[in-house]
């Protein structure tokens, strides 16, 4: 069965949280990193915060791309 494992990268979250992530679910089929957007959240005080950027999660990938057959920045 098809399947895919997703994280939105809060910008709280470091490298460090997703390489543990990343420990824990390889070797997955598909893994994405989301870029955070602080755009419709629910607490507006998120409208303040900056996540990764793509090209920072997209490095991140390529770095994890071994543990998964898809590893890609959304």
């Amino acid at each position: 069965m098809p399947y895919e494992f997703r994280t939105t990268v809060y910008p709280s979250l470091t490298a460090a949280d997703l390489w543990q992530i990343a420990e824990e679910i390889k070797p997955a089929q598909k893994y994405f990193l989301q870029e955070f957007s602080p755009i419709k959240n629910l607490d507006a005080s998120f409208s303040q915060l900056r996540g990764l950027s793509k090209a920072e999660l997209t490095e991140l990938c390529l770095q994890m791309k071994p543990f998964f057959e898809i590893c890609q920045a959304r």
